[in-house]
């Protein structure tokens, strides 16, 4: 008999956490997953923060990016 096991994948349901980003670790240019982290939402909704001039968008190439500025300024006043 074949003693070959093939590796199994976990099903989403068995994933670990998801860890959070810490604004220590973002780059000046985050991307849109690494701002969603950081906020605590969704890559979408980072996309209307930025639409709606909440967060500052950057262009890189055909990628947007926001500066980490105005993630910070984000984080902060959501803290008080």
């Amino acid at each position: 008999m074949n003693e070959r096991l093939t590796p199994e994948v976990p099903m989403k349901s068995q994933a670990g956490p998801r860890l959070r980003l810490r604004l220590e670790d973002m780059s000046d240019l985050p991307t849109l997953p690494e701002v969603a982290s950081v906020v605590g939402c969704s890559v979408q909704t980072v996309r209307r923060m930025l639409a709606a001039g909440i967060l500052v968008k950057v262009k890189v190439g055909r990628l947007d990016r926001a500066t980490r500025a105005s993630v910070e300024r984000l984080v902060k006043g959501q803290g008080s």
